[in-house]
């Protein structure tokens, strides 16, 4: 250590190009390194999504909506709740607090929604979902009968659940996926994920 003291005393100059370079690479990384003074944090949220096929918008709301917000607006950690009504569905998003307890909060949400009753009996059973159903999925397949070929989309359907779904649903990373088919012209059949890139192929 005194060595050390010795040649700085002695070394003037060099200690004072080592303290500018010091100053000047500062300078350099304050001026290079992004600093967001109030960064996007994504709040923890669950989604309730019910359906019930062929109620208007209104009917869902005041059957559904309404009762779902009325049993959940006490729930611990929830600091917002918002809700869509839709054709045929209803879904509703909490907000929780940063600094919740997630998996507690969904044993009690599920507990919370076990015990509602008078939904429409028509209606689903409300579904808990983690991920946030307005953001886009990330990964599409598309199954695409050939002209000329004669598909039976219900052994379609049970060949992509059994044979790409199920396969896919234990893939790190996919949190959801969704099938829905339509004929026009053809036989097709559209799979979105969430999670992995996947690339559309037609079947021969």
């Amino acid at each position: 250590m005194n060595t050390f003291i010795k040649n700085a005393i002695e070394r003037p100059v060099a200690v004072m190009a080592i303290m500018l370079l010091i100053v000047l690479f500062g300078i350099v990384a304050l001026r290079t390194i992004p600093i967001q003074l109030s960064p996007d944090i994504e709040k923890p949220i669950y989604q309730i999504r019910v359906s019930w096929p062929g109620a208007a918008p209104e009917d869902v709301d005041r059957e559904i909506v309404s009762r779902l917000e009325t049993e959940l607006s006490n729930l611990a950690g929830v600091e917002e709740i918002l809700s869509r009504s839709s054709n045929g569905s209803a879904r509703v998003t909490l907000t929780y607090s940063l600094l919740t307890d997630m998996d507690k909060a969904l044993t009690i949400l599920l507990s919370k929604l076990a015990g509602i009753t008078g939904l429409p009996s028509e209606s689903s059973a409300p579904q808990v979902q983690t991920s946030n159903s307005d953001d886009s999925p990330i990964a599409r397949m598309a199954l695409v009968a050939l002209e000329g070929k004669n598909i039976d989309l219900e052994n379609l359907g049970s060949f992509v659940t059994t044979k790409v779904v199920d396969y896919l649903a234990r893939t790190p990373g996919v949190s959801k996926s969704h099938i829905m088919v339509a004929v026009k012209n053809n036989s097709r059949l559209l799979l979105t994920l969430r999670g992995l890139p996947l690339t559309a192929f037609q079947l021969q």
